[in-house]
């Protein structure tokens, strides 16, 4: 079996593995939840939401066989070195991905899109902080670490970077509805009965131009960065600053408007977040070429 149909069967494995996890993982949340005060919002969170885990659980869980099946023996074979410029190039990232995401949301307090909250809660930013940098070391080792690595081994680097993207974007953009499942009516096949409706989202242009269009953007900086740089330091800067940018903003801000093809229900959908992040990948290429002329 080729690699390519490989990393084909991975996939596919994913979503059964995922589906199959999804009931058990969500019990255990609503065990835990009601166990523990402190973690009470486990057990008031949907289906959904464990539904996305459980994919990327079974995801990083078959990641390693799949390693194995590829005779992948170390991250050197993924084409993966040491980068010189390491906690530079993270922080750079960092603040460049959030500091535009942030230019962008100041810019539509004044428009009527957004309007600043009276009150911030600024202790809140720590924790968001934490799951920024915890997301993005984990979907960067996997996306931009492991699977452009096994890519990369029978493809160029553009060709890699483009399946990649396109996968990165794709699996994000797997979503199911809100409320599609009560919290009541989960079974142990609850995952495969979710799992058609993750794909509501390819029904609704708006939501495919502003959606999976910013994905795509994203994923392709993101892949940009490792390839250049050869590491995964400076792709976990972006990668987390656009999660802190995103999730602080939403946090001090409400949006106010109805969502259209330009800006959507958050600073990530739309066109104009598109622009933003291609503006991103600009200063990304630019700050690379002071490094690597």
């Amino acid at each position: 079996m080729s690699s390519l149909l490989k990393i084909a069967a991975y996939f596919l494995a994913t979503l059964f593995l995922g589906a199959v996890l999804a009931p058990p993982l969500f019990w255990g949340g609503q065990a835990v939840g009601t166990a523990v005060p402190t973690l009470g919002w486990l057990r008031e969170t949907d289906f959904q939401r464990y539904f996305d885990r459980a994919m990327f659980v079974a995801a990083v869980l078959l990641l390693w066989p799949t390693v194995r099946a590829l005779r992948i023996g170390s991250w050197g074979e993924l084409g993966l070195r040491r980068d010189p410029w390491a906690w530079r190039n993270a922080l750079f990232g960092f603040a460049a991905a959030s500091g535009l995401l942030w230019t962008l949301g100041v810019a539509l307090w004044g428009t009527g899109v957004y309007a600043p909250r009276p009150r911030v809660p600024w202790g809140t930013f720590s924790g968001f902080l934490g799951t920024a940098l915890v997301v993005a070391a984990l979907e960067e080792a996997f996306f931009r670490g492991a699977m452009f690595g096994l890519v990369r081994r029978t493809a160029r680097p553009g060709t890699a970077l483009v399946f990649v993207a396109a996968l990165f974007a794709t699996l994000h953009f797997l979503k199911p509805p809100p409320n599609a499942m009560p919290l009541t009516d989960v079974r142990w096949f609850s995952g495969f009965v979710l799992l058609p409706k993750a794909f509501w989202q390819w029904g609704d242009l708006r939501l495919v131009l502003g959606g999976l269009t910013t994905l795509f953007a994203v994923a392709l900086v993101l892949g940009y960065a490792r390839w250049r740089t050869g590491a995964l330091w400076l792709p976990i800067g972006l990668h987390a600053g656009w999660v802190f940018g995103l999730k602080t903003f939403s946090r001090v801000s409400r949006h106010t408007a109805e969502a259209s093809f330009w800006m959507g229900d958050d600073l990530l959908h739309g066109l104009a977040p598109v622009a933003v992040v291609l503006l991103t990948g600009a200063v990304v290429w630019a700050w690379l070429r002071r490094q690597q002329p």
